[in-house]
């Protein structure tokens, strides 16, 4: 075996210090999912703030039985701060597609401030808590390994606003 090819962006899931070893050379195609994430991560945003799946359920049992203005409208990303954990390619790509929705401030944290990208969307580095305690969005796009394994746990999540929605489309 001399390659061993993922169609995948990350490459946890290979025993690299095996395949290392042996001296195996290693494939992987890191930009094939950008696009396809950023927009799922999107419609997962809308639908949770406009409450899509909530109104589904009720349409299907019955529960809208006559027009109220306000009913199931849940609210929406206009004006609203939004956090990413990981500002990388699908990072970027989230808040590319996010900013036509009139989102007031994008709050990134990662390994390193990315000047450079950040400043396409005016978004500021803030620590992890901080990311928590502001944001009424938080998405997580970062890559996962064992600095990021677990950094969303019981203590961020208790610093998130209560109305707060939570998007992991990261691993």
């Amino acid at each position: 075996l001399k390659v061993i090819s993922t169609m995948s962006v990350g490459f946890d899931h290979l025993a690299l210090d095996e395949i290392k070893k042996r001296g195996i050379r290693v494939g992987y195609t890191p930009d094939v999912l950008t696009d396809a994430t950023a927009e799922l991560t999107v419609a997962l945003l809308l639908s949770a703030c406009r409450r899509l799946p909530e109104a589904v359920e009720q349409v299907k049992n019955g529960g809208w039985t006559t027009w109220k203005p306000l009913w199931m409208c849940g609210y929406g990303l206009s004006d609203s701060t939004v956090g990413i954990i990981g500002l990388g390619r699908i990072g970027q790509a989230i808040a590319r597609r996010l900013k036509p929705f009139g989102v007031k401030k994008f709050l990134y944290t990662g390994s390193r401030p990315r000047p450079e990208s950040a400043a396409e969307f005016g978004a500021e580095f803030v620590s992890l808590t901080r990311l928590a305690e502001e944001s009424d969005f938080v998405v997580v796009s970062c890559a996962l390994t064992p600095a990021t394994q677990g950094m969303c746990n019981k203590d961020f999540f208790s610093r998130m606003k209560k109305t707060s929605v939570f998007v992991n489309t990261s691993r």
